[in-house]
């Protein structure tokens, strides 16, 4: 019985191109399960609809120019269905007077793929990296900044904010890149009109002592500007102290990473750039000076913040001049900087710690510069 898998190929006659995902391909490797070693099913496409947001339910918001259109939280048909990310606000893409930002920085999707891989024929990703836009994540990447895991026996839960109560399987360190069961995915209620759009996610406190009500809310104003806003608030009798960061996977036009592009950041960058070769420091500034291929990852050295500081704007930079500004109300724990072809992700992280029956609030204004004003 044959299977599509994806790996690297034996010889160049070995690939073969399959479409998949709509207007997106990728290069598929065709074998029979005795040879499925080291190789990766791909889901189908019409189950992919990660690779496809306009299939998945979805919102459109506008204010003059600035357009965005954002998934709804939906377990059978969503846009994602993850345990990593916050469900609510799943930006799947940003447009201002012809530009694009953001956008699906992958081809395909695999379950038995750990985080992701880069072929030649494209980006293919674990279901729980399947995100675009500012995709934002309640943890670390350890278990005591997801509140209740380290202390959850087997078999017990834990919560991820923006997605619900979740099982833990075993002894292993939380791994956000793995699929967790959720056991209770609360309740989500969502209203929009013409430029906003407000979900709540409530999460009922059980036996653990963990419950919640979070709100998020993206609003569009004139001078392409867009404000997430949030409000998390403890309906339980434990705290909760966990981080949260905004997984920026930044595009312009859908064009790869390369000259052109620079991230400039509210301070000077300390440590040295992984890939000199592709980019280099410049002060305040990272500046790409070489079209990343496949494989290619280039990343930053943890930025440290100040806690009693709130940071100046961020500024990412297309190729094609566009620009996306971020400025945030409220202290950052740290910045990191990751980025592959396909996508520049600035990572800023913010403390979250909040006492049973009090709430935090914080926000992040988005200003978008489209390539025309560069011109």
């Amino acid at each position: 019985m044959m299977g599509i898998f994806l790996s690297q190929p034996k010889s160049r006659r070995q690939w073969r191109t399959l479409r998949l995902c709509g207007p997106f391909a990728v290069t598929l490797l065709l074998a029979s399960a005795a040879d499925a070693q080291d190789t990766h099913p791909v889901l189908p496409a019409d189950m992919a609809i990660a690779s496809r947001p306009e299939a998945a339910p979805g919102v459109t918001i506008e204010s003059g120019e600035l357009r965005a259109r954002i998934a709804l939280p939906d377990a059978k048909n969503g846009f994602y269905r993850g345990t990593r990310f916050d469900w609510s606000g799943m930006i799947t893409s940003v447009t201002m007077s012809g530009s694009r930002f953001y956008g699906p920085w992958y081809n395909a999707v695999s379950p038995t793929i750990h985080d992701f891989i880069d072929l030649p024929g494209g980006v293919v990703v674990n279901p729980s990296n399947a995100a675009t836009g500012p995709a934002e994540e309640f943890a670390n990447r350890d278990g005591e900044t997801v509140p209740g895991y380290n202390a959850a026996p087997v078999g017990g839960t834990f919560i991820k904010i923006g997605v619900g109560r979740l099982r833990k399987d075993d002894l292993e360190p939380y791994d956000h890149f793995r699929a967790y069961t959720i056991v209770d995915g609360g309740h989500w209620s969502v209203q929009h009109s013409k430029n906003r759009i407000t979900f709540i996610h409530r999460l009922r406190a059980d036996a653990t002592g963990f419950g919640y009500e979070y709100e998020k809310t993206i609003a569009l104003s004139p001078g392409g500007i867009m404000t997430i806003a949030h409000r998390l608030r403890n309906i339980g009798r434990r705290p909760i102290d966990t981080q949260i960061y905004n997984h920026n996977l930044a595009r312009f036009d859908d064009a790869d990473i390369g000259p052109g592009v620079s991230v400039r950041f509210p301070f000077s960058i300390t440590g040295a750039v992984s890939a000199p070769d592709l980019a280099r420091i410049d002060g305040d500034t990272l500046r790409y000076g070489a079209i990343l291929a496949p494989g290619d990852r280039l990343q930053l050295p943890a930025q440290q913040g100040a806690a009693d500081k709130i940071p100046g704007p961020f500024r990412i930079t297309g190729a094609n001049g566009a620009t996306i500004t971020m400025q945030t109300d409220t202290p950052l724990v740290r910045t990191v900087l990751w980025s592959i072809r396909r996508a520049v992700a600035v990572e800023p992280f913010t403390a979250i710690h909040v006492a049973p029956g009090a709430e935090q609030r914080w926000s992040w204004q988005y200003t978008f510069t489209p390539a025309s004003a560069a011109r």
